[in-house]
């Protein structure tokens, strides 16, 4: 069972006080057998709650599941804060979509917003500039990036990017950025050139199929910027139908100085974490307790004591340690210690025929390492004789 905060609300429904207080009918949590070290809890009414088993994430009190946000699978919805509310944003590939295209750093997960955040010119004064200086590539590393909340925006990786030459743009060469709009080629499409050349800026990411204009569309039917310079005339955008206009070929891009939508786009490490509600936490569990010792004899009716190593956090925010033990050789576990030591006590009823122990951290946040769990020893019961 995970640990619980005050105020929390357990799985089993019960919100409880600081003091183990049952809030909604103004009991006291009881502890089996009248020993708290001898067995889990139990509500007043006797029945004892069961053992949580898995690491996940305590928020508003309860246990949510969670996930790398590397396991997502593309196409995914996951939640991030923007100016302090919840945007969603669309896993769009995993992994580093080529190297020969992006450096190292684009190993981790890509995520697009779902829909466009705001509208600016590319250039004001209606110059093809390159992406780098465009009014784009400030907004989206300015003001949509100092919006982007911080403990996620710490994690977001710097990765060099295909852009076009700003003296040739039938050149491509590479940009470090940490936000930044997605390009024709990894929305899908191919830029061209008059001569049915074509340019290639990055490669298909692979939430877009080849051409294929739905995935491109926006809830807001918005049409938005693309991370390329037409070849014809103007600066490439998606429109409201998800076709990409200049392309090449008749396909003529926009002037400059439109104000069209902003869709952004970054790398994360795969190793985040994911709630089961689609929130990103970028607060990271602690390490599992190296070692955990108990004693290699145990008798039944004696106390034993029960000693782990520290865990480590990233954060600096770890809070405790929760220590669970089973009778059955670890088919069900019930809680014993909870609290901020590294040891526990706890009696073994005479007639006990095996115990075994585990013991996980967690930090402030609710994030909860993988158990460390002893084995099974098996308890002598023997009296001296008369």
């Amino acid at each position: 069972r995970p640990p619980v905060h005050p105020g929390a609300v357990r799985r089993s429904g019960r919100p409880t006080g600081p003091d183990g207080i049952d809030v909604r009918h103004g009991r006291e949590r009881q502890p089996v057998h009248g020993d708290v070290r001898d067995a889990g809890w139990a509500d007043g009414d006797g029945r004892v709650e069961p053992a949580a088993g898995a690491a996940g994430i305590l928020r508003g009190g309860s246990e949510m599941a969670s996930v790398k946000l590397g396991s997502k699978a593309v196409g995914s919805i996951v939640k991030i804060k923007i100016n302090g509310a919840l945007k969603n944003f669309i896993v769009v590939h995993q992994g580093n979509p080529s190297e020969t295209y992006y450096s190292a750093n684009g190993d981790g997960t890509w995520l697009l917003m779902q829909d466009t955040y705001g509208s600016v010119a590319w250039d004001a004064d209606s110059n093809r500039v390159e992406y780098a200086v465009s009014g784009v590539s400030k907004y989206c590393e300015g003001t949509f990036f100092d919006a982007i909340d911080a403990n996620i925006r710490k994690h977001i990786k710097q990765i060099s990017v295909p852009v076009q030459s700003a003296s040739a743009l039938q050149t491509r060469t590479s940009e470090p950025h940490q936000v930044f709009i997605l390009s024709i080629t990894e929305l899908g499409d191919t830029l061209r050139n008059s001569a049915g050349g074509s340019i290639y800026l990055g490669t298909r990411l692979d939430y877009f199929p080849s051409s294929n204009a739905t995935k491109r569309k926006v809830n807001s039917n918005s049409e938005y910027w693309a991370r390329a310079i037409s070849l014809v005339s103007g600066v490439c955008y998606v429109g409201t139908d998800g076709t990409i206009a200049g392309r090449g070929g008749t396909s003529k891009g926009a002037s400059a100085s439109l104000a069209k939508g902003v869709r952004p786009a970054f790398v994360l490490p795969d190793s985040l974490l994911v709630a089961d509600d689609g929130t990103v936490n970028a607060n990271t569990a602690p390490s599992t307790p190296s070692t955990l010792t108990v004693p290699a004899s145990i008798h039944g009716g004696s106390t034993v004591t029960l000693e782990w190593t520290a865990s480590s956090d990233a954060e600096n925010n770890l809070e405790g340690y929760a220590m669970e033990r089973s009778l059955d050789g670890g088919s069900t576990w019930a809680q014993i210690y909870q609290g901020s030591a590294r040891t526990a006590t706890n009696t073994v009823a005479f007639g006990t025929e095996s115990v075994m122990y585990r013991v996980r951290a967690y930090d402030a946040e609710g994030l909860t390492s993988g158990w460390k769990t002893s084995g099974q020893v098996t308890v002598i019961n023997n009296t001296a004789p008369t």
